[in-house]
């Protein structure tokens, strides 16, 4: 399991000091929806939206991955690709892995200061989040290629392809439904010209004897 660490910024003049704040991966499930959900609450605490919404804390409370099943994958997807890390590069989000290296975590947060701004060339003071809106930049996330694959890359393949399943399912479910339907449909449409026969045979029957 990848380990995962958050220093915790404090400022101190132009001088930023970071105590280690002991927060790691290794108690994160090994379920995607954990994983994915633990990549979502660690964007939005960098951009200050834990607790302003209640439908976005849902997706984060990664510890209660298991209230997410197949009838809400799709939002999560969904809030999930809001937030990619393509999105958030270069303004919130940077990969540098000599830097986590040297500091012994796989992701670091930064008060977004003029020394880190030149530091990482920053020059975004917002960043547009579709559904959210328009969001200051006030940290920023030094984060490892490794970290990124494994909170989100790899479990957004893996939830992507379980909701493409999940759909197929649901669709040969209802083709098999028509299916008996259209048999159900068919017995009775044979019952029904079997009654019809019975009749017209009875009928000859009287006219013959008539």
């Amino acid at each position: 399991m990848a380990r995962s660490g958050t220093v915790t910024p404090m400022s101190v003049g132009a001088i930023s000091l970071h105590s280690d704040a002991t927060s790691s991966t290794q108690g994160l499930s090994d379920d995607p929806r954990a994983k994915l959900m633990y990549y979502i609450d660690k964007v939005c605490g960098v951009l200050n939206l834990r607790g302003i919404d209640p439908s976005l804390d849902r997706y984060m409370a990664y510890h209660n991955y298991r209230s997410v099943d197949k009838s809400n994958l799709d939002q999560l997807l969904i809030l999930a690709n809001a937030f990619r890390p393509r999105r958030l590069l270069g303004s919130c989000l940077f990969i540098n892995n000599q830097i986590c290296d040297k500091a012994g975590f796989t992701t670091m947060t930064f008060p977004k200061v003029p020394r880190i701004e030149r530091r990482f060339n920053i020059d975004a003071d917002f960043v547009d989040i579709p559904t959210v809106g328009r969001i200051e930049i006030t940290k920023v996330m030094v984060v490892k290629t490794s970290w990124l694959r494994y909170t989100f890359n790899v479990p957004y393949a893996i939830i992507e392809q379980q909701l493409q399943r999940f759909c197929l399912e649901e669709e040969v479910e209802e083709e098999e439904e028509e299916m008996e339907k259209d048999e159900d449909k068919e017995d009775e449409d044979r019952s029904r010209r079997d009654d019809l026969k019975k009749k017209l045979d009875k009928a000859c029957c009287v006219c013959i004897m008539c």
